[in-house]
């Protein structure tokens, strides 16, 4: 089964088969004591529109990856963000150049995952919202809404977007009236549409040259991706539309948070193995001690009868162990450091393979998203009270950027 579900609040959800069909859906106000049924074998996180662009352009070539790797460089010019803070999904690549493709902030994508992972959902694909809009048979657009104040439109197969009401009105004037056909699922909403054409006289041309008027009906397929997969089952390839691939795959952003796991487990064992060995070293040392200090006591009466012997106790082993006690109540260097790079490397999209503490330091060997992540990471770790951290040396092989970072406390 499958769990399509929205990433921001009201979460609704909807579970269908393996082959698309309606079983339940509902709302989430909460994920905090929300589990996902052990039925469910992918999880489907459901965006919204407004945070996922569409674009087309022309990328010659004779290859797919080769189209992939050129899709930021050649839409950099409509962008308002830097390449490198983008994450683009290549949907679409046609022998003559032409490409279809999605772009999402790397910063959003990672907030999403990070979130649902925190409360112990793990996403496997992601899509935006107007891609589970059926596409009506006989349209040439399909125009869901408004519903919360958002209107979804599909153009085709490879492009749409999810406007409010106002936004909406400005899409429509300047490109909605193109279409020959277009379905509108909110009765009120076709109705509207349809005097519009008729009081400006608005037409467009068919393949002959001959002037129309737009047809505009009604589809009753509902205003929410939990309706309208209640009613269509979505019959697409899910891949065609999946933004979590690359650095974003499941598999990819779930092995760093899995080797710190299995360190913070190694780093609790070495810790009571540490206490256990302190505390067997300290009674030997105190029953040395207590045997000089009878020698002690023994020498300095032969010499001074009349004189009182006064205890002096050492305190380094009583020290070394109140370290050690504090160290497992989590305030210990090693632990510090760890808390550290768990909260740093994941968060900014590193993959963590070695981990190695000496002289009161970590070296931490990772794989990061490109160059430019280096010094986000290092400003990051820096910014946090207690710790500092150096780049010790990074470089790119095949395609991957790895660091390796010393992180050590800050006095």
């Amino acid at each position: 089964m499958k769990l399509y579900i929205s990433l921001e609040s009201p979460y609704n959800w909807v579970a269908v088969g393996a082959k698309g069909q309606f079983r339940e859906s509902g709302v989430i106000e909460d994920l905090d004591n929300y589990r996902v049924p052990k039925s469910v074998e992918q999880v489907i996180g459901v965006a919204p529109g407004e945070t996922i662009a569409c674009h087309s352009v022309h990328i010659p070539g004779k290859k797919r990856r080769y189209a992939e790797s050129a899709l930021g460089f050649a839409l950099e010019e409509r962008l308002s963000d830097d390449i490198e803070n983008l994450h683009f999904k290549l949907l679409c690549w046609d022998a003559d150049g032409t490409a279809s493709a999605a772009v999402v902030s790397r910063q959003q994508l990672t907030g999403w995952i990070d979130k649902f992972r925190f409360k112990g959902i793990n996403l496997d694909a992601l899509v935006a919202d107007y891609f589970l809009l059926p596409q009506h048979p006989k349209g040439d657009v399909t125009i869901s809404g408004p519903k919360n104040d958002r209107i979804f439109i599909r153009a085709d197969k490879f492009s749409g977007l999810t406007l409010d009401v106002n936004g909406f009105d400005y899409w429509w004037q300047t490109s909605g009236r193109k279409y020959r056909s277009s379905a509108v699922t909110d009765l009120d909403l076709a109705k509207k549409l349809r005097g519009e054409m008729r009081e400006s006289g608005g037409s467009t041309h068919d393949s002959s040259g001959r002037s129309t008027i737009p047809e505009i009906r009604h589809w009753d397929i509902g205003e929410s991706f939990s309706e309208w997969l209640a009613k269509i089952p979505f019959r697409d390839e899910l891949s065609t539309y999946n933004l979590l691939e690359g650095l974003f795959a499941p598999s990819h952003t779930s092995k760093s948070s899995y080797i710190v796991k299995i360190a913070a487990s190694v780093a609790a064992l070495g810790i009571v193995v540490h206490t256990g060995t302190m505390i067997y070293e300290n009674r030997i040392l105190e029953s040395r001690k207590a045997e000089l200090t009878a020698n002690m006591r023994s020498l300095f009466s032969s010499y001074f009868p009349d004189e009182p012997y006064l205890d002096r106790p050492t305190s380094q082993v009583a020290n070394l162990i109140g370290d050690v006690k504090q160290g497992l109540s989590g305030d210990s260097l090693f632990q510090k450091l760890l808390g550290a790079i768990s909260q740093i490397t994941p968060a900014n999209g590193a993959t963590v393979d070695e981990i190695n503490y000496r002289d009161e330091a970590m070296v931490v060997v990772c794989r990061v998203r490109d160059l430019s992540s280096l010094d986000t990471i290092i400003q990051a770790f820096n910014e946090l009270e207690g710790i500092h951290a150096e780049l010790l040396s990074s470089g790119a092989r095949e395609g991957v950027v790895t660091g390796r970072f010393r992180v050590k406390g800050r006095d």
